[in-house]
């Protein structure tokens, strides 16, 4: 197994993407997209192969879209208090 760091930080990446496949609770599974997404990101800054460059951004591609989904959950769930700026509300 690579101990570089591109292959340790896509590991983490994959764990907490993993993680919040399977959570049953929208706000844990919110919690580990969030730290997927940034896991993912960093490997993508770290990395220099390209074929694995391609690779971590399809899967960050996928995880964002599955974060947004689970960031609509929570706020159809649990509506913010006061007044939202419309820009937010059409960005979700």
């Amino acid at each position: 197994m690579s101990d570089r760091l591109d292959h340790r930080l896509v590991r983490q990446a994959v764990r907490y993407l993993t993680a919040a496949r399977q959570d049953e609770n929208t706000v844990i599974a919110a919690l580990h997209y969030n730290y997927a997404v940034a896991w993912f990101e960093a490997a993508l800054e770290a990395t220099i192969d390209e074929g694995l460059r391609s690779g971590i951004r399809e899967t960050l591609t996928q995880a964002q879209v599955e974060q947004d989904q689970v960031q609509r959950e929570l706020l159809r769930r649990f509506p913010p208090r006061g007044t939202i700026p419309a820009v937010v509300l059409r960005a979700h």
